[in-house]
């Protein structure tokens, strides 16, 4: 995103803002089938593309819905272990240098990939997770805090000149 500039940048975060919006207006519509108002609900994507669609195409988007989940559960597992490695080079800089080049090898990924995993295999067993009102809240504060971490840091580099 960064090499795109700020212009190719902008366009292409409000592009996808507007695709997901669209898409969570058409999955709105489809709440109800076949009247939006006395139709009988769907609970889930799949229960409104059963609906909507019929046989053959409800596999289908099923399969593509559960590969899309997998291969985001794989990104997110990646991305974990990348960003405990980017803390863990940080803490090297910090104890040795920042002239040190606190090099790491793929190998030192697999324990934090590992490590992450079992997280999520607990997490995924606790009894009524998507029921939990705190989880939400937890998920939005961290977002915040994150942003206004970030927000800080660059403010902080850009008042030091560098």
């Amino acid at each position: 995103m960064a090499q795109l500039g700020w212009l190719g940048c902008i366009s292409i975060l409000l592009f996808c803002t507007f695709g997901a919006l669209y898409a969570a207006t058409l999955l709105a519509d489809c709440y109800r089938f076949p009247d939006p108002v006395t139709g009988k609900r769907s609970y889930s994507c799949m229960e409104a593309v059963k609906a909507y669609l019929g046989g053959t195409i409800y596999k289908l988007r099923g399969w593509t819905i559960y590969l899309n989940l997998a291969t985001i559960g794989v990104g997110f597992t990646i991305t974990t272990a990348k960003s405990m490695i980017a803390i863990q080079k940080s803490n090297c800089h910090r104890k040795n240098g920042g002239d040190d080049p606190c090099k790491f090898s793929n190998i030192r990924y697999i324990p934090h990939v590992i490590g992450f995993g079992i997280v999520e295999i607990f997490s995924s067993q606790l009894p009524n997770f998507q029921k939990h009102s705190w989880l939400p809240k937890l998920a939005a504060i961290m977002s915040f805090g994150y942003t206004f971490l970030g927000i800080g840091l660059s403010m902080t580099k850009i008042i030091s000149g560098k």
